[in-house]
This record gives C-alpha cells, structure tokens and sequence, in this order.
C-alpha cells in the first residue's frame, strides 16, 4: 500500500507484515512559495500546512522542517547584500507574522519574528542593498523592516487603498513600485532613523508610477501591432491578386465617397 498521512509524508506499507518506509516527505497542502538560494543548490518552501523547508534539488532531498502555528503564505531567499553566507530567508505567515530564518547545517534556525501585519502576508522582498526587507499583506499596507546581522527593526507602515498584488524593488533600492487596485505605486522607502515611537504609520507620499503612461504605450503597442497585421494580410491578398485593385484604398475611396454623398445631402 500506498500511504500519505496528514503531515504530507508519504509510505510504502506492506499489506502483510504491516512494516512501513518513508519514501517522500512532502507539504501537506498547497506550496505559496519558492525561492532559490545565492549560495548553492537548495531551495525553500513554504507551505498552506505551516510548514517551511529546505531541499537539495540537486540530490532530490529534503534537508530540513521547520514548523509554526500559522499557514506561511510567503518566502524569500535573502541576497548575499543581505548575507554574505548566502543563509537567511524571510518567511510570511497567513497571521500577519514575519520571520526571518537562517538556513544551518543542523535545521532552520529563528533569527527574528515580528508581527507587522494584521492579516495574510502576500508578498515579502528584501532591497538590492540589503538594507530592507518590504512586506505587502491582505491588510492594505506595506511594511518596512530594517534589516540587521543582529536581527531586525520594525520601521513602519503605508497605507494603500487596497491589497498590494504585486511589489519590486528598483535596482538601486531607492523606490518600491506596488500594485494596488488598478494603480503603479512609487513608494520611497524610510530612512532608519524614521520616529516611529507614537505611531508605525509613516507619512511617506505615494505617488503613481505612469500608470496613465503605461496604458498609453500599451494601446500604442496594440495600434502598430493591428497595423502591421494588417499591412502583411495588405500584401499576401495583392500578392495573391495581382490584376485587383488595392482592398485598403479601395475601402477607403468608397468611404470617401459615402462622405461627400452625405455632406451634399445636408447641404
């Protein structure tokens, strides 16, 4: 027989002797997140079981399990700005948690946990620079934490005015561009020192990242695309007629014609 139990783990059991062996540990529900290591061949996932774990792909093993009271809703693996050991990864929870982990030989070791959200944590990024880890959640705010080798700093939060459904920072770390509803946020992220000792609220400005702009050269786009599609059928139909009139100038002369015909008629 076999055997998958509630934990995701899945055996090989002899109808007979009722002996068992683990052949594959698995989540036991759906993966929310992925993400490689700088370092070398392992990975990390998180699962809807509140579970979190490190593979060796290359071999095809599980190294290690560690696992939380919450579902973890996102991951990701820090950068070697971040650490240079290639080691630290930051994990979302579906309770509004954050917690950052370091991958060892013997497991994955608690650096710090805070609570920055009150709800499912979606999207979790650490900056280019090392110097911040953003947090996106089902609460309609993003969160900065400072990022330290003694752990981390809460620095505070930005309300939108929706659920971030997507988040990336620029290359130099200066901005973090949010999607939220059917806005581009550009959002400048805090300085470390920020006074966030009455209130995590950060009266940073929000400003829209193009979005007009953006739709703009999409429909831009989508114009030289219909136009060159149909300048190629233009050809194909006159290379196929040769002794025809042009379809296109001739739609356009009839159209012209319909015009002036009405404009006689008004007159």
């Amino acid at each position: 027989w076999l055997v998958q139990d509630a934990a995701g783990a899945l055996y090989e059991v002899d109808a007979t002797s009722w002996d068992s062996r683990t052949l594959r540990l698995f989540h036991a529900g759906g993966i929310t997140g992925l993400d490689v290591s700088p370092a070398g061949h392992i990975a990390v996932t998180s699962g809807a079981d509140g579970s979190v774990r490190a593979w060796d792909f290359a071999r095809g093993a599980l190294l290690h399990t560690s696992r939380f009271g919450a579902a973890a809703s996102a991951c990701a693996w820090a950068s070697t700005a971040v650490d240079p050991t290639g080691r630290t990864i930051g994990v979302g929870f579906a309770d509004g948690t954050i917690r950052v982990l370091e991958c060892c030989a013997d497991g994955l070791r608690l650096v710090s946990a805070l609570k920055t959200h009150a709800a499912r944590v979606r999207h979790l990024l650490f900056s280019p620079d090392g110097r911040l880890l953003a947090t996106g959640a089902d609460d309609d705010t993003v969160f900065f934490v400072s990022v330290r080798k003694s752990g981390c700093a809460p620095l505070g939060f930005v309300q939108l005015a929706g659920a971030p459904s997507a988040m990336c920072w620029a290359d130099d770390s200066a901005r973090l561009v949010v999607a939220c509803e059917d806005e581009l946020l550009r959002i400048t992220p805090p300085g470390e020192n920020v006074d966030n000792q009455v209130s995590y609220r950060l009266p940073l400005e929000l400003k829209q990242a193009g979005s007009e702009a953006l739709r703009a050269a999409l429909m831009g786009r989508l114009r030289a695309e219909r136009e060159r599609e149909l300048s190629a059928a233009r050809a194909r139909w006159l290379e196929d007629h040769p002794l025809s009139d042009d379809p296109i100038e001739a739609a356009d002369t009839e159209a012209a014609r319909a015009e002036a015909e009405r404009a006689e008629e008004e007159a």
